[in-house]
C-alpha cells in the first residue's frame, strides 16, 4: 500500500491510515521508512511471498 505514496503526500498518508487502522503518524513513519529502505523492504516482502508459496502452494495462484 505504501509503495505508491510519498511521505509528503498528506492526503495519501491519511487515506492509508484510515484503510489500515494505523494512526496517521504510524502511516507517515512507514512511508518515510519505505522511501529510505525501499530495496530492503521489497526484498523482505519477496522473501515472505516466496516462503508463503513454498509452504502453501495451493493457496497462491498467479
Amino acid at each position: 500500500m505504501l509503495r505508491d505514496i510519498e511521505a509528503r503526500d498528506e492526503a495519501a498518508i491519511e487515506k492509508t491510515a484510515k484503510l489500515t487502522g494505523l494512526a496517521v503518524y504510524q502511516a507517515r513513519t512507514a512511508a518515510r521508512y519505505y522511501q529510505e529502505f525501499t530495496n530492503e523492504v521489497d526484498a523482505w516482502i519477496a522473501e515472505v511471498d516466496r516462503q508463503a508459496e513454498e509452504a502453501y502452494p495451493h493457496r497462491t495462484a498467479r
